[in-house]
């Protein structure tokens, strides 16, 4: 019986020094590389076995943040003489108008800085660098006004026997002519900085306009009410109306020219022909029987122009061309130039 157990033992034994004995597995660690590791402005020469960039600054223990700048890329396998660059980004504030943004950046240029963060700042602004990485960006914008001034068209006359005394027709119609004015506005976070007028330039011309009026100045009648008037000069002018406290004037004047007080029946002229008119009688279809007593400015383009005086409490408004005929004999000479 213990000869059978010793006999199967051997048998065990031999059967198991029969079998290949395992090998075991000697893979050796990566051998060190040299690198160059610059952090901000600092530089190291560092020996390492991590692979790649990222490996290698996982072991650095370094808290990264997404605007830090890293060079090569995280991704880029490491060799001997490599260079690591790690660009820190650091905390900045940013002031545009009256709120302030907080983020953060690695650049240096405050240009820079601004675009990473958003503010993607103009030819024109203003960038200020201020303490505690304080950035100030002063919005700049520009508001071109325009301004236009009309030029007086001139009035020529062209005499015909054609027309029966104190008639006219117009044969070409004048044009006022365009001058445009510009003002360049720089405005700064909205308020105005500066301005910059610029010379008026002309845009167009006036063309002149071209009256034919009748050759002779013999008189005329005309229908007042139920009897016939002498008039010696029928005028189409453009009429307006005026009252003491209706003259455009802050405060209210009753005085004239001729010394009369505004009220109905006086009416006014301009300068020129006050001077030659002064105290004639006129009549306006519509208004009735006014004298010339007071004088007025006029229009700019210089046609003809007349006012139509009444009290504040019969005030009527008058605008547009009426025929306005002058009454009596005619003077010495045609003050109105034809």
């Amino acid at each position: 019986m213990l000869q059978r157990f010793y006999s199967s033992v051997l048998i065990t034994l031999l059967l198991t020094s029969c079998r290949s004995v395992p090998s075991i597995s000697t893979n050796p660690s990566p051998a060190p590389i040299t690198i160059t590791y610059i952090l901000d402005d600092q530089t190291n020469q560092t020996q390492t076995t991590a692979a790649t960039v990222r490996e290698f600054l996982d072991g650095q223990n370094l808290a990264l943040y997404s605007a830090d700048i890293i060079a090569p890329e995280p991704s880029t396998p490491l060799a001997d003489g490599s260079t690591v660059r790690v660009t820190r980004s650091r905390l900045v504030k940013v002031k545009v108008g009256d709120k302030t943004y907080t983020g953060r950046s690695a650049q240096s240029e405050p240009a820079q800085i601004l675009r990473e963060l958003g503010f993607t700042p103009t030819g024109m602004d203003i960038i200020e660098l201020k303490e505690n990485n304080t950035i100030v960006l002063r919005r700049v914008s520009e508001v071109i006004e325009f301004s236009s001034q009309m030029i007086p068209y001139k009035l020529e006359y062209e005499r015909s026997d054609a027309l029966n005394p104190g008639d006219q027709k117009v044969l070409k119609a004048g044009v006022p002519g365009l001058s445009l004015g510009r003002k360049r506005i720089a405005l700064v976070d909205g308020e105005e900085l500066r301005t910059l007028t610029q010379p008026i330039t002309k845009v167009s011309d006036p063309i002149t306009q071209v009256v034919q009026v009748s050759s002779s100045m013999s008189i005329g009648t005309i229908d007042i009410g139920n009897k016939k008037v002498n008039y010696w000069k029928a005028v189409e002018m453009y009429t307006t109306s005026y009252s003491p406290c209706g003259s455009g004037t802050p405060t209210c004047s009753y005085g004239t020219a001729s010394g009369m007080k505004v009220a109905y029946g006086v009416v006014a002229v301009i300068p020129s022909l006050f001077n030659a008119l002064a105290g004639t009688q006129v009549y306006i279809p519509g208004y009735g029987i006014g004298v010339i007593g007071d004088v007025g400015g006029g229009f700019p383009d210089g046609r003809a122009w007349i006012d139509l005086g009444y009290s504040d409490a019969d005030y009527q408004g008058w605008y547009g061309f009426h025929t306005v005929y002058f009454l009596g004999d005619a003077p010495a000479y045609d003050p109105f130039g034809y």
